[in-house]
């Protein structure tokens, strides 16, 4: 509510000050006392890979007209950079699967963990970074991508493949039917189906790159191909291995 929080808080000996560094208050422009950010929303704590709550998201609840999601700002506990969405129980699956999946929102993560495929992680309502891509190294060697399939995700996609690739990760990616994502489409097919699709379905980059422009208009278009060549040759170059790089030359050339 209005000051559900802060009235809490107040009650317990914490001051207001406390918690507009913890992003958790804000001051109002009407001259109001300061009311609590996250009022109305539902909760996600984030929390890091010690296990502690670091900083929230929180989704609007009701008609009320507002950003659908919030987060918290950078603190002094909080780097945005740094932090990934469900890291603390997912760093044990992705060791042991030796395998991280990266989705976009926190229902796909909530959904596919509630299925049971718990190597999954999302970033914290930011773009993916340097340094989430170097936390998850730490446990793994192979990244899959899991992005929406509106423009929007596969913009962000396209910008996480360098990312990744910078680190040393073995990247592949995996689209899912138009208009679904994974809270979605493990909510109606479940875990078997989940898994089985993306068995069937996940490819390494440069065949995800490649198909994508394949369905433009464009792609016969000599100037079109050799923009899309090069690209793919500057993404491959970011691999270091010099056998894994040429095995993706030869690749490409086939493609």
């Amino acid at each position: 509510s209005w000051r559900g929080l802060a009235d809490a808080a107040k009650s317990a000996g914490i001051s207001d000050e406390y918690l507009f560094k913890a992003g958790l208050l804000k001051e109002s422009d009407t001259g109001r006392d300061p009311y609590d950010t996250f009022r109305n929303r539902v909760m996600f704590p984030v929390i890091n890979t010690m296990g502690r709550v670091i900083a929230f998201g929180g989704r609007l609840m009701g008609d009320v007209k507002a950003a659908k999601y919030i987060n918290s700002p950078q603190t002094l506990v909080y780097n945005k950079s740094e932090a990934l969405y469900g890291i603390n129980i997912a760093k044990n699956e992705i060791r042991k699967q030796e395998e991280a999946i990266m989705v976009e929102g926190y229902m796909d993560v909530l959904q596919l963990h509630q299925a049971g495929i718990k190597n999954v992680v999302s970033t914290s309502g930011t773009a993916f970074t340097p340094q989430q891509v170097s936390i998850l190294h730490r446990y793994a060697e192979c990244l899959v991508l899991i992005f929406d399939a509106d423009n929007a995700g596969q913009s962000a996609m396209s910008r996480a493949l360098p990312i990744a690739l910078e680190e040393g990760l073995a990247v592949k990616v995996l689209t899912l039917p138009n208009g679904e994502d994974p809270d979605t489409f493990v909510k109606q097919f479940g875990k078997e189906g989940f898994v089985g699709f993306k068995t069937q379905h996940t490819a390494d980059f440069l065949e995800f790159l490649i198909a994508g422009e394949k369905q433009h208009d464009t792609w016969d278009d000599p100037r079109h191909k050799k923009q899309v060549v090069a690209r793919s040759i500057g993404l491959i170059a970011m691999v270091k291995d010099p056998i894994e790089r040429e095995a993706m030359i030869q690749q490409l050339h086939q493609l």
